[in-house]
């Protein structure tokens, strides 16, 4: 279950620090008992300070923005990767390994599986994924980009602010203000550069009558359009144009 919840389960999850209203904090734990559930990060940094929302008026943060899970969690494939040349290409290579592996399970016997020594087609898929998950952690330890780098850093000094007890709430604030705004700055110029990118291939391959230039050029069809929707309630039946 994941979600803005829009209600904090402990006071240390808000800057300045308050606890929210107790009958609401409680409809969540039943909820989460019901269900079996656990804050996935307030299980693995039980006494940490971490915030997932900045009010930039007043400067006050709360961590709203939750992950519930039933077990421990997993490692997942960090974005940047998506498109990185290299990893793309060490995927393929697994994938057709994976898949010669695969066609021939498929045509032999469990029984003779096992005593040739090979994967069943569970085992298969199983190594699979980790192999995936082996190369996506090998590449990104070098294939990080330096502006993901700057973003990670201020992400450490954040985490380092609130939880240093030594410094008033005032400088906390204030501290964590520049240092998010910071971060979006970085975020914006990593994202410019892909939209940039998108641009420039469209300057090219709109040149060239090509699969590009066509699915682009291709007329759209109109979803079902909605031209007013009934007043609930109303008797008789009035209408509006507006939502």
């Amino acid at each position: 279950m994941l979600g803005d919840m829009n209600v904090v389960e402990d006071s240390l999850d808000r800057l300045p620090e308050r606890r929210d209203n107790k009958e609401v904090v409680n409809a969540l734990n039943e909820l989460k008992r019901h269900f079996h559930l656990k804050d996935g990060w307030r299980s693995a940094n039980p006494n940490e300070r971490g915030y997932t929302y900045l009010q930039t008026a007043m400067g006050s943060q709360s961590r709203i923005d939750r992950i519930y899970v039933t077990n421990t969690g997993r490692w997942t494939i960090p974005r940047h990767l998506i498109g990185n040349k290299k990893f793309t290409k060490e995927i393929k290579k697994i994938g057709m390994k994976y898949q010669e592996d695969l066609e021939q399970a498929l045509i032999t016997l469990n029984e003779e599986c096992v005593q040739r020594g090979l994967l069943l087609i569970q085992q298969l898929h199983a190594k699979f994924k980790k192999d995936v998950r082996n190369a996506a952690k090998k590449i990104a330890r070098i294939a990080t980009p330096l502006i993901q780098k700057k973003i990670d850093e201020i992400c450490v000094k954040i985490k380092l602010n609130n939880n240093d007890l030594a410094i008033t709430e005032d400088k906390w604030i204030l501290s964590n203000v520049v240092l998010q705004k910071k971060m979006v700055q970085l975020i914006s110029e990593r994202d410019q550069g892909k939209r940039q990118t998108i641009a420039v291939n469209c300057c090219l391959k709109f040149e060239i009558n090509d699969k590009f230039w066509t699915k682009a050029a291709k007329e759209k069809k109109l979803r079902d359009v909605i031209r007013m929707m009934q007043i609930p309630g109303s008797a008789p039946a009035a209408y509006t144009t507006e939502t």
